[in-house]
Parts: C-alpha cells; structure tokens; sequence
C-alpha cells in the first residue's frame, strides 16, 4: 500500500535534501513533498484535500524560518481545514532559544523544536518523528 507523503516546506534546497536524507536514513518510507512557501504549500495541501483517495499527508514539517514565514498563521489555516485536523504538524522555531515565543506555537502545532543545525540533530529528529507519527502512516 502506498504512503501518504510527507510535506516539507522549506526555502533553501539544501537543507530540504538533508531533511529528506535524515528520514531515509532512519527508513521512513513516505515520499517527501517539497515546497518553499506557505502559499504553495496552501496551493498543495488545497489541492490533496480535493483528492477522495489522498486527501492529506502524513506528516507537515514547516521548517521555514519564522523571519520567511508567519508560521502561526500557516498552522492556524492548516488547523481549519477539516481533513487536515488529525494530520501532526511540526514546526521548526529559528535560531532562537526556545523560549517565551514558544507558547503559542505549542498550543497550534503538535511539536515544536529548534530548526538542528547539524546532520546528527536532523537524524536524531527524524528518528523521533518516525516512532511517533509515522511507522503506521499509510495511505
């Protein structure tokens, strides 16, 4: 059976192909969706939902940096669109600690955590988000 896919929003190429080495490392098997921006991934995700027999990924990764992206108000939109509702959001925060700024990303996506800045952090992450949204996350 095929996987749901995985969509990550991320504007630098670069750290988008690390991301989806570090889940092939780690052997999730969903195929991993790119896009850069929130308007294209609000274009994708529209376009997901309007399909009967895919209407949702498995997994969103917003690792666009705060400064590109309003990532509270991405979440927020993601939050209202019903067949997303069950779908685990997860948002990078900038290079910033995490602190006061965190509270209110925590009460919209399902995890929230400092963008890893090396392959090890990337690895490590992926691993956890493999054990807990997507060992069983087929289509």
């Amino acid at each position: 059976m095929e996987k749901k896919p995985i969509l990550l929003i991320e504007i630098e190429q670069a750290y988008a192909d690390l991301v989806k080495l570090a889940f092939e490392q780690v052997q999730v098997r969903n195929p991993i969706d790119i896009v850069s921006s929130d308007r294209e991934a609000i274009k994708y995700l529209t376009f997901l939902m309007s399909k009967p027999e895919r209407n949702s990924p498995a997994l969103i990764v917003l690792a666009i940096l705060p400064q590109i992206c309003n990532q509270s108000r991405m979440v927020r939109w993601i939050r209202q669109q019903p067949p997303l509702l069950g779908v685990p959001c997860v948002v990078f925060s900038g290079n910033e600690p995490l602190g006061e700024n965190r509270a209110p990303r925590e009460l919209i996506c399902d995890y929230y955590v400092q963008k890893p800045r090396d392959f090890g952090e990337l690895l490590a992450l992926a691993s956890r988000l493999r054990e807990r949204w997507l060992l069983d996350a087929a289509a």
